[in-house]
């Protein structure tokens, strides 16, 4: 119980690299996200697109009596 006899093909003493286990090589860079959107600089939309949400107004739902 818990022995193999092989590692994705490999035999004995294994080192498996990326590609043998589809993962990214050590040299890929991983992008950073940007940072929320405020109305003085982008971020994940354009500062102009967040002025724009921000002044939607806002509604609010009340249910009244039963279903």
């Amino acid at each position: 119980a818990g022995t193999v006899s092989s590692v994705n093909g490999h035999t004995g003493e294994v080192t498996l690299s990326a590609t043998d286990v589809k993962a990214l090589p050590d040299t890929t860079i991983i992008p950073t996200l940007p940072g929320n959107a405020t109305a003085e600089k982008d971020g994940l939309m354009s500062k102009t697109d967040k002025v724009k949400l921000d002044a939607l107004p806002v509604f609010t739902f009340e249910k009244v009596g039963e279903a």
